[in-house]
């Protein structure tokens, strides 16, 4: 019993094995039983006061809604334009993303924390599955279970859709051009300080973007519609490239995407286009000083 309950202890025991121990252990009795209940006790109570730990942001997130009130106000206003985005939109993001780093600041003290609890919430589900398969106190094992669903609720609570998006992105932009990968790296943070979800990005709709780019740049032409045959508009050259597109934003004088992103910002149309909440995917792609950006809504 001694040598099982040490096996269940060990954090580099395999999970197959962690399944066997409990289930072995389970069926020699009684006080087996109760020696597996504590251990699972114990972790669980360790894993609670961990999972508590998590910083609040409820100052920082109550300044950062009236910016978002504003922006947000600037997008649906009809009449917007480029002079209401400079003295009002510009010094609005300016603090809106000041707060929003400062929250991003705050929580990344909690990642290691989480993502460690919930790897250990994992191997406790295992024991305690186990524990149940064998029969034996099946009351008592699913109690543990729901303590368990409960923590690992708790765990996941800042792990949203956003941050699975983002760490498929890292993955899909290990291929493309850094200056692009930046540049889509940069509206996200923008749409997530806004309080909108990140878009995945779609290396398809980035080569399309590349290609209207270079079009332009070559060809000496500045606009959504090209003068190439099969070219012409936005959806065209997305479903050359085995893609849809939504929206196109172009952007001419400055190999920066950070001048590009600004630029986009200051145009009322491109800005709604960036900011749009039905944006699923993004595509960035730049051709010496001529910038192209698709967004697909699906």
């Amino acid at each position: 019993m001694r040598q099982l309950a040490a096996v269940l202890r060990s954090p580099k025991t395999p999970t197959d094995r962690l399944a066997d121990a409990a289930r072995d252990l389970a069926g020699l009795g009684p006080q087996a039983v109760d020696t597996l209940r504590g251990h699972l006790d114990r972790e669980i109570g360790r894993l609670e006061k961990d999972a508590g730990g998590r910083p609040s942001t409820a100052l920082i997130d109550d300044r950062i809604e009236p910016l978002r009130r504003t922006l947000q106000q600037l997008r649906d206003d009809p009449d917007l334009d480029k002079d209401k985005l400079v003295a009002q939109g510009l010094p609005t993001l300016d603090a809106l993303t000041g707060e929003w780093a400062r929250r991003e600041a705050l929580l990344a003290t909690w990642m290691p924390k989480q993502a460690t609890g919930r790897s250990r919430a994992e191997r406790l589900l295992v024991v305690a599955k186990a524990w149940r398969s064998s029969g034996t106190d099946v009351a008592a094992a699913d109690a543990v279970l729901a303590r368990i669903a409960d923590v690992e609720a708790r765990l996941v609570a800042g792990d949203s859709v956003a941050a699975r998006v983002l760490a498929e992105n890292e993955r899909r932009g290990s291929d493309l051009p850094a200056e692009a990968v930046a540049g889509m790296r940069s509206l996200n943070r923008l749409r997530m300080a806004c309080g909108l979800e990140p878009l995945l990005i779609d290396p398809k709709l980035c080569a399309a973007a590349a290609g209207h780019s270079a079009d332009m740049e070559t060809h000496g032409f500045f606009a959504h519609q090209s003068p190439l045959s099969g070219k012409a508009e936005p959806w065209d050259r997305a479903r050359l490239a085995g893609t849809t597109a939504s929206a196109e934003n172009i952007f001419m004088g400055s190999p920066s995407s950070a001048e590009a992103i600004k630029g986009w910002f200051l145009s009322p149309g491109h800005h709604k286009n960036m900011f749009a909440a039905g944006h699923r995917r993004q595509g960035l792609g730049r051709s010496g000083k001529h910038w192209t950006q698709l967004f697909g809504a699906d």
